[in-house]
């Protein structure tokens, strides 16, 4: 678990790199920062992280899980079933609001600041995600996954434990995202031929 947290950080490290490089050199030129920029000589030591990516769950077990996953009331076993049908990041999903869905378009777009490319992203909602949607609209939170600290998206954590208590540790939720992506590619590369 450690080492794993530790390969985090170090993913994370490097790809805010550029962001604290930039600050720390505009430090050293306004008078701030004497000596070399360390971010530069992290760098130019060859300092590196491991890159260690997440398994998908294997496809043929989806259907299964979602099943199961439907069977249970939890906030988490919502967000995780959303997560599985849009193929978006564990924080897009969390962090979504209920000012971000247009019901009659049956469109969530999330906004440019929570994507990485800087861009809006609209997903389309599909019947079975209303479903989802539907039962958490009537408590009228703020987001749509909320915790139970009132205002607060729900714990990414909260899906992680979800996860192991039926014994899918092994596949976080990042993995969905994979096998969504993997199948997205397969289904692109079948077009072209």
């Amino acid at each position: 678990m450690l080492v794993s947290n530790l390969d985090n950080q170090a993913r994370n490290g490097q790809a805010a790199r550029p962001a604290h490089k930039a600050v720390l050199d505009k430090a050293k030129a306004s008078g701030f920062l004497e000596g070399e920029n360390p971010v530069t000589a992290v760098k130019e030591a060859g300092v590196s992280s491991k890159v260690h990516h997440h398994d998908a769950m294997p496809w043929q077990g989806v259907s299964a899980y979602y099943a199961k996953l439907v069977a249970r009331f939890a906030t988490a076993a919502k967000a995780l079933q959303f997560t599985i049908l849009t193929g978006c990041h564990t924080s897009e999903v969390l962090d979504m609001t209920w000012g971000e869905t247009d019901w009659n378009a049956q469109l969530w777009t999330i906004p440019k600041d929570r994507m990485k490319g800087g861009k809006p992203h609209r997903v389309p909602v599909a019947d079975e995600m209303l479903r989802i949607l539907e039962p958490m609209k009537a408590m009228a939170l703020m987001y749509v996954f909320e915790s139970q600290k009132r205002h607060h998206p729900l714990s990414n954590i909260s899906m992680l434990m979800l996860l192991r208590r039926m014994g899918m540790a092994s596949s976080l939720c990042m993995g969905f995202v994979v096998l969504f992506g993997i199948g997205r590619r397969r289904l692109l590369a079948h077009r072209e031929r």
